[in-house]
């Protein structure tokens, strides 16, 4: 039985090398090679999915791309959309390592690597930004090592972001919203028509994200032309049941009227006269997913959530990191004390971002004002704030790291954790598949920003696309070999997840999620281990006690 069971494995993998031009629907293409110690992977860079979304194609949905004449030599990677890279901290890397400054409006390509031995699963990584930056070609998204070591095609989507992928002037217009959408689902059309002739299968698809990447992903499982083009997902420290997540349309269209006003567009015929330049910035202006439109999300959103009218065959992977919020202090709040000076060593002690008692109450109030409970009523805030840090200890200081530390947790648990935790209890009581729950608590010896900060927000990626293995330098040296073991375990557990819906890693069990235990994996190079019923005080408290459910922080 064990050699059946040996020779069934071996025979569910293809050891296949592509020919040196593949035919396609569109026509042929021929990619580049590339290997990883030694395991050679076909790459497939910025390949067309989609027509130019140029002119009266602009801010519209994409348009399936034309045939092409010759062999397509996918070669340069797919360029980011049109964006203004975040320029608060120049030079710093590690504000730098995400934005990719190759960008324009002729984007929707898309970048894909083929291993030489594989079983026909395919990853499609949809990156994160906040709707408003990001791309598919950024050095830490290289899918080759993911690829190669884990026996997968790895596939990077791209698709508009800010005001060409989420403008909005109402469903009576051309520009009717959810663009950016509409492109991840054209990618997946892509893929399903096309992924065959690499030798993929379009029935073993799992969508990964992060962030924006993440709501994004798990759009998709209320998108009615999208649900039959994936089997499962991975949400990384995001949801579309997160607050942050869609905007109501008012916000959209509002914001959409504002910026056409700044940069001198007539809304009567925005396609044409839109005007942007290479200094343009949009970041003043947020642009994100909107609950209903005409073409991706048919059903109102929120509707279908409250009827659970989504994808139930699916297997679903969710989780954060321990720290999401400390990323975000020094962006949303340098006024409040909360500074970085990326001129001086990051662990100084001028970036310890100690706050004063003053300083962190208008913080959690500005943060927490957005949730109907606290519009009015201090007392709950008061309560709220109790739970994270005894204000008369820290009366008695200037400043204090402590209510830094308080700070960034109660953003964390109302805007990250306690949210994901809350859809795993969701999914695993409304879909057929399987759920699994995790808290990533590795921080890299690569993250330039303070020790302090611990496992930030977007900070487990490099370890799942295996970036420790191919940029060993970046890493210090004397837990550069530590470093790589965790990378391949969460490549491990990413890709055993992808092709069997059951998370697994150098023999290590990852327990389901199942309301009555409630058990989690707790990632990190040391100590990996499962806990039970993780952060449940506290996130009972604030969707129980506190009624936060249906709660949007953008309406």
């Amino acid at each position: 039985m064990r050699h059946l069971w040996s020779f069934a494995l071996i025979a569910a993998v293809h050891c296949t090398t592509l020919p040196e031009q593949v035919k396609l629907r569109n026509g042929l293409i021929k990619g580049v090679k590339q290997s990883h110690a030694g395991r050679q992977v076909t790459a497939f860079l910025g390949v067309p999915f989609a027509e130019s979304p140029l002119g009266s194609n602009r801010f519209s949905p994409p348009i399936p791309v034309a045939d092409w004449n010759g062999v397509f030599s996918a070669s340069q990677p797919a360029r980011a959309c049109y964006q203004s890279p975040s320029k608060m901290y120049d030079g710093f890397e590690g504000e730098e390592m995400w934005n990719d400054y190759n960008f324009g409006e002729d984007c929707l390509y898309l970048n894909f690597w083929v291993p030489e031995q594989h079983d026909g699963t395919v990853m499609v990584w949809i990156f994160g930004g906040g709707f408003t930056t990001g791309s598919p070609s950024l050095d830490l998204y290289d899918g080759r090592v993911l690829a190669a070591t884990q026996g997968v095609i790895v596939v990077n989507l791209n698709y508009r972001v800010g005001p060409f992928g989420f403008a909005y002037l109402g469903d009576d217009t051309t520009i009717t919203g959810n663009a950016g959408l509409l492109d991840q689902q054209l990618g997946l059309k892509w893929i399903s028509e096309n992924i065959g002739a690499f030798g993929g299968d379009s029935n073993k698809v799992t969508l990964f994200g992060e962030s924006a990447g993440a709501v994004s992903a798990t759009s998709h499982l209320l998108a009615e032309d999208s649900v039959n083009l994936f089997q499962r997902v991975i949400a990384q420290s995001g949801s579309v049941f997160n607050p942050w997540g869609p905007c109501s349309d008012s916000v959209i269209l509002n914001n959409t009227r504002r910026l056409a006003a700044r940069v001198g567009c007539s809304l009567s015929d925005p396609k044409s006269s839109f005007f942007y330049s290479p200094d343009a910035s949009f970041g003043d202006f947020g642009f994100a997913p909107i609950p209903k439109d005409k073409h991706f999300f048919k059903t109102d959103l929120f509707h279908s959530i409250a009827t659970e009218s989504y994808k139930k065959n699916v297997d679903i992977m969710v989780g954060a990191t321990q720290d999401e919020a400390t990323y975000f202090l020094s962006y949303i709040y340098p006024h409040l004390g909360m500074t970085f000076n990326q001129t001086q060593n990051a662990d100084s002690k001028d970036n310890k971002m100690a706050i004063s008692n003053e300083a962190f109450l208008n913080i959690v109030h500005n943060a927490l004002s957005r949730f109907e409970p606290f519009k009015s009523n201090r007392q709950k805030l008061d309560e709220v704030i109790k739970r994270y840090v005894n204000l008369n200890m820290t009366l008695k200081l200037k400043k204090s790291v402590l209510l830094r530390n308080a700070a960034a947790n109660i953003i964390d648990d109302f805007f990250f954790t306690c949210d994901l935790i809350a859809m795993a209890d969701r999914m695993n009581r409304n879909i057929n598949g399987k759920v699994y729950l995790y808290n990533f608590q590795q921080r890299s010896s690569w993250n330039p920003w303070p020790d302090w900060m611990g496992a930030m927000h977007g900070y487990e990626i490099e370890y799942h696309f295996g970036y420790p293995l191919r940029r060993s330098n970046k890493y210090n040296w004397l837990l550069v070999e530590e470093e790589k073991v965790f990378a391949n375990q969460m490549m491990q557990f990413w890709a055993s997840f992808a092709k069997t819906g059951i998370p697994t890693a150098d023999g290590l069990t990852w327990p389901e999620y199942q309301l009555n235990t409630k058990q989690a994996m707790i990632l990190r190079a040391m100590g990996m281990k499962t806990v039970t019923d993780l952060d449940g005080e506290k996130c009972a408290y604030i969707h129980n006690e506190i009624g936060l459910d249906g709660f949007r922080s953008c309406q």
